[in-house]
């Protein structure tokens, strides 16, 4: 008895869309700034131990302890108070912000996206292509794509290397402006 066997498309289902890369954002500041508070605190913690224990001859916490006891109260402070509610707040805000996107989706069904550093050689390899240029070199961030052009005396270059750059990131769901300056070349 032979079996049929349906072909792979037809069984399995497609593949779920990616989700957008996102940056770490400054939460990580936040968190080297909580964890450098943390282990100061056990480095004094440590050291007072040490005295309890006979081994330093002098505790850091007793001689801060004693340098505090009987100030007044001055407008230091206060500064200071209102200085540690502040960064406490963006700590908080800091924290609870959306992480930051750091590619460009493709229109695709599949989730495709792009990051910045292909844009830039999307932009480069599309310019090269035109008739008249000599050297390129492109910058990118997801709103725009920055491209310097070495080119022949050509007038119509800046236009030329802005349509075929348009068209190579037409693809992209939200494409980036495109902006170029072009120089003369010497040669």
């Amino acid at each position: 008895m032979t079996e049929t066997v349906a072909p792979a498309s037809e069984t399995q289902q497609p593949m779920d869309a990616a989700k957008q890369p996102i940056g770490a954002g400054p939460a990580p500041l936040g968190g080297l700034l909580v964890a450098a508070l943390i282990v100061a605190v056990g480095v004094v913690g440590v050291q007072h131990a040490l005295y309890a224990g006979g081994l330093v001859g002098t505790s850091w916490l007793d001689e801060t302890i004693a340098g505090v006891d009987g100030l007044r109260s001055a407008l230091w402070v206060l500064l200071l108070g209102v200085a540690l509610v502040i960064v406490g707040v963006w700590l908080l805000v800091t924290a609870l912000r959306p992480r930051p996107k750091k590619a460009l989706a493709l229109r695709a069904e599949t989730g495709v996206y792009l990051r910045p550093r292909d844009l830039e050689r999307l932009a480069s390899a599309a310019a090269t292509d035109v008739p008249g240029v000599l050297d390129v070199s492109a910058s990118a961030t997801r709103r725009k794509v920055k491209i310097t052009v070495e080119a022949t005396g050509d007038q119509d270059v800046a236009a030329n290397v802005t349509a075929a750059v348009r068209d190579r990131l037409s693809s992209l769901e939200r494409p980036p402006g495109v902006s170029v300056a072009v120089s003369e070349s010497g040669r």
